[in-house]
């Protein structure tokens, strides 16, 4: 909105010395988004190989959430895009249990891509390659 105040940029100011000063101090910062998720004993070693040391100390001090041996981590991402993503990549042995919109966005991404399958049918694949379809 537009406000009544005014301010004068300093004369001596110039914005790429500026920028390339602001992102020299926050190299190495990544801007989080962190997903809850339950993980399935299968995923742990490629969970491990991805995220690393970043999640080595949760999984060590997690306990088993039930019988099956599932353990409950917080994993850390750029952004919600990436999240699902990565989510989407583990099919069922990854179950988002917060942030909300995250556990929506794959549920919705996974409805299409099965709508889209369901859809398309074994006769349209079978008539793909004969060259019929």
């Amino acid at each position: 909105r537009l406000m009544a105040e005014n301010f004068t940029r300093p004369a001596d100011f110039e914005l790429a010395t500026f920028w390339e000063a602001w992102c020299a101090e926050r190299q190495g910062e990544r801007f989080r988004y962190e997903a809850v998720v339950r993980v399935a004993p299968a995923l742990i070693s490629t969970i491990l190989g991805y995220f690393g040391e970043r999640v080595r100390e949760q999984m060590e001090s997690a306990s088993a959430t039930d019988g099956a041996g599932w353990i409950i981590l917080t994993l850390p991402f750029d952004s919600l895009e990436q999240a699902r993503r990565w989510i989407l990549g583990a099919g069922g042995a990854l179950e988002v249990l917060a942030p909300l919109p995250l556990r929506l966005s794959v549920a919705d991404f996974a409805r299409q891509a099965t709508a889209l399958y369901e859809e398309a049918g074994e006769d349209q694949v079978e008539n793909f390659g004969s060259g019929r379809g």
